[in-house]
């Protein structure tokens, strides 16, 4: 009762069986209150586990920041698609088809996911200069997406208090 860890808190006088333990006054007894106070008790539980869970994710938007994939590739697998075409770490990846890169990374992704075993024409830029190559996607048997076999690179960006608060 006195430390409410783990989603249990049990009330003075709520339950019947108190074998074992001190009986509280009849003053402070849980049923012994008015529908009020024990609406607002519960409700009040609830809140804080509510107001809790706000008061982590802002802690953690605060500290950490927002994680953002950037058109830098990190990785390449290899014997993927990527490497067979020379695509190395540090490559910057400019379109996909007509889909630029650069404006939605987001989105260039989810447009490889969604097109296993399809032939994408993929631009990217290497030591300055711009290729463009045909590149097959390949299935991933586990989650049907279309893969190429590259990894992008992701960056912490900081953000302000009021925004912590937003995003929380």
């Amino acid at each position: 009762r006195a430390v409410p860890m783990g989603g249990y808190v049990r009330l003075a006088g709520m339950d019947d069986d108190n074998e074992g333990e001190e009986v509280p006054p009849p003053d402070r007894a849980y049923y012994n209150k008015g529908y009020w106070d024990r609406f607002l008790v519960i409700v009040g539980g609830s809140a804080m586990n509510v107001l809790l869970g706000f008061v982590i994710f802002v802690s953690v938007y605060a500290v950490m920041g927002l994680s953002r994939v950037t058109p830098v590739i990190d990785q390449v697998f290899p014997n993927s698609s990527a490497a067979q075409v020379g695509i190395v770490a540090g490559d910057e990846l400019v379109a996909i088809d007509q889909l630029v890169a650069k404006d939605d990374v987001e989105k260039a992704v989810a447009y490889i996911h969604e097109h296993p075993n399809q032939t994408l024409q993929v631009r990217y830029r290497h030591a300055g200069q711009e290729i463009s190559a045909p590149m097959l996607t390949q299935l991933d048997p586990e989650s049907g997406h279309g893969l190429v076999g590259i990894q992008l690179r992701s960056e912490q960006i900081p953000v302000g208090p009021l925004q912590a608060v937003s995003l929380g």
